[in-house]
């Protein structure tokens, strides 16, 4: 019973962030919004693969959940600051892997609704935004899986820097300043990374030209 309820909970959170998603790709014209998209495998974390598409992904609604940070202003990737994105997509999918081998850590309902709601207020101002979407072929489903992860990667991060915080005093070593704390040392050291061919240089990803034009 226990494990119905939670798939239940689980699948209306995710009905709740289409609403928004479905009302914001429908401003779209339906046959960008579904676009087939070029993509590429960029990297693997212990033999799951990422493509630049999901990289791009992740960023733009993680920069875009920034406290007091205009979407006009947040962290789009270009060819300028692709390995920076490439840097920090990795770390994370450390840290979210590792979140998924834990089994726990359930984005509460709020979370879902109070993010979704962000997005939607910064998406209405942003062609940015709107554009990298379209660029990338975003769905409703693929954008609202992106948003849950960002969220249970940082909710991770708050809980073990916290259990850090207050760790009494044991002569254990302590994290160095402009270090990384030593939880997120330990997954990284024990995590395989794999980047690709051609995984440091920027490549334009967009549309399929004739799934733009309408074409079969």
């Amino acid at each position: 019973m226990q494990i119905k309820t939670c798939a239940t909970t689980r699948m209306l959170k995710l009905i709740k962030a289409c609403v928004f998603l479905s009302t914001f790709l429908g401003m779209l014209p339906a046959n960008i919004a579904f676009a087939q998209v070029g993509d590429r495998a960029v990297l693997a974390v212990n033999n799951v693969t990422y493509t630049q598409r999901q990289i791009e992904m992740y960023i733009i609604v993680k920069e875009s959940l920034r406290k007091n940070t205009g979407i006009e202003s947040a962290r789009v990737v270009n060819a300028a600051n692709w390995n920076e994105a490439v840097t920090v997509f990795t770390e994370d999918m450390i840290v979210y892997q590792e979140v998924l081998r834990l089994g726990g850590l359930q984005t509460p309902d709020q979370l879902i609704e109070k993010f979704v709601s962000l997005i939607q207020e910064k998406s209405k101002k942003s062609d940015v935004f709107r554009s990298t979407m379209t660029r990338l072929g975003a769905d409703q489903v693929g954008v609202t899986r992106v948003l849950d992860s960002v969220i249970r990667v940082a909710s991770f991060r708050r809980s073990k820097d916290r259990q850090a915080s207050t760790t009494d005093n044991t002569g254990e070593i302590e994290d160095q300043p402009g270090a990384a704390p030593l939880w997120l040392t330990e997954i990284t050291e024990r995590s395989i990374v794999r980047r690709y061919e051609g995984t440091n240089q920027f490549v334009d990803i967009a549309p399929n030209p004739r799934s733009a034009a309408g074409g079969n």
